[in-house]
């Protein structure tokens, strides 16, 4: 949405902008977001003086698709992602062996060879990813910190949560055996280095070229990295977990963020309406 000053809101009329916003391809779920934001505004700013009167006052939000987009893994493809995940390094291991070889029928020192698990940053990031629904500037940004192996306990700072608060998600076992060998694999840096460093530990700010090669790898389609989000919370869901507690675990601000998962538990909405049966 671009930028829109409260006097041409007054001249032009919200429904006009309303359809202004539409025309421009903006969805009505981003529309309501904008126009709640810009009430927000507008409110302080008559309670400041600046304006007489709010002039999008009893404005009705647009009906939108509560669910939106839901992406999750089947549970064959994510057998499929880890086996992907688990043959890259496989191929990144030999293809340091074939070198080597090469290196070393001409006379030249072989490098170190790539053993063990977790070679560079992918596997890890996607495994965490999967097993606590952080979003990817949250990944991105992630420092060793904020883990507490003692506690089994990741803390994601105000800084780097799209909230703006900080919140504490417990380690279930994977994760915390990803982030334990990651962390051993790492030479154990210490808490203000960064759990997926990019070049010279600078924080890395995409991973477009390894995730599309992974997706191709794992035939999987219209699969984001945030979308490993809307897996943890599919399968917490379908596992029974109320939406508050999944609220509270993904960071959401509104449990209404939340509530798009909510027709993926079926089995509740059934045990409820059997409780009226005669």
């Amino acid at each position: 949405m671009g930028l829109i000053h409260p006097l041409e809101v007054r001249q032009r009329g919200t429904t006009s902008l309303r359809q202004r916003w539409k025309k421009e391809g903006t969805k009505p779920r981003s529309i309501n977001r904008d126009i709640q934001r810009l009430q927000s505004v507008l409110s302080r700013a008559v309670e400041w003086g600046v304006l007489d009167r709010h002039p999008l006052a009893g404005l009705k939000p647009l009906k939108a698709d509560k669910t939106g987009r839901v992406r999750f893994l089947t549970a064959d493809e994510e057998v499929a992602l880890r086996k992907a995940l688990t043959d890259r390094e496989q191929n990144l291991r030999e293809a340091r062996i074939r070198f080597n070889t090469w290196r070393i029928a001409r006379g030249k020192k072989p490098l170190p060879e790539r053993d063990g698990d977790y070679l560079d940053y992918l596997r890890p990031l996607v495994m965490l990813a999967l097993n606590t629904g952080l979003r990817r500037g949250e990944l991105l940004g992630l420092q060793w910190g904020a883990v507490s192996f003692d506690a089994k306990l990741l803390t994601v700072v105000a800084e780097t949560a799209k909230s703006g608060h900080t919140r504490r998600l417990p380690l279930n076992a994977e994760a915390f055996g990803v982030l334990s060998a990651w962390h051993k694999r790492q030479g154990k840096p210490g808490p203000d280095a960064l759990v997926f460093p990019g070049h010279g530990g600078e924080r890395m700010t995409r991973i477009d070229t390894a995730w599309e090669s992974l997706m191709t790898k794992a035939a999987l389609k219209n699969f984001r990295l945030h979308d490993c989000r809307h897996h943890f919370a599919s399968k917490l869901v379908q596992a029974g977990v109320d939406l508050y507690t999944v609220k509270e675990l993904l960071g959401h601000s509104e449990i209404a963020m939340t509530e798009r998962y909510s027709h993926l538990a079926p089995d509740n909405l059934r045990l409820a309406v059997e409780k009226v049966a005669g």
